[in-house]
């Protein structure tokens, strides 16, 4: 999909004025939703806009507890959001893979990337592609 500059300008200008809504070098978090789960979007305007998302509250079934991290990246200068996200299979040590999207209208993230494959049966990473863990969308709450 692409993306007109002026789009990515916007975004850029969304996340910077997020990032340095307040002062201090970790603002506040954002509550943010992503499939079922409720979610917290940490900015540190004082690194680059660096940020984090993190489990507040993971659905039911999950191995992700609560301050497990799921994203950690960054903003660009043309606005992209850069990004390693994890999966989290029983058992198993999150499996990383890189990510990039874009913040959306109405306050929505929308990250892209091959995910993991594991060996059936075990925690090793055989290959990346899309599957049901390639992208991961996040809604802001209002």
């Amino acid at each position: 999909m692409k993306y007109s500059v002026l789009s990515a300008v916007a975004a850029y200008l969304l996340c910077a004025t997020a990032a340095l809504a307040d002062s201090s070098p970790a603002n506040a978090p954002e509550a943010m939703t992503h499939n079922g789960s409720d979610m917290k979007l940490y900015w540190d305007d004082g690194a680059g806009y660096t940020c984090e998302i993190v489990y507040e509250n993971p659905r039911p079934g999950l191995s992700a507890k609560k301050g497990t991290v799921l994203i950690e990246g960054a903003v660009t200068d043309v606005g992209q959001v850069e990004a390693t996200a994890r999966v989290f299979k029983k058992g198993c040590s999150p499996a990383p893979y890189r990510v990039t999207g874009w913040f959306e209208d109405k306050g929505i993230l929308r990250l892209s990337g091959d995910a993991p494959v594991f060996k059936a049966g075990t925690c090793e990473v055989v290959d990346y592609e899309e599957n049901q863990n390639s992208v991961l969308i996040f809604e802001r709450v209002r």
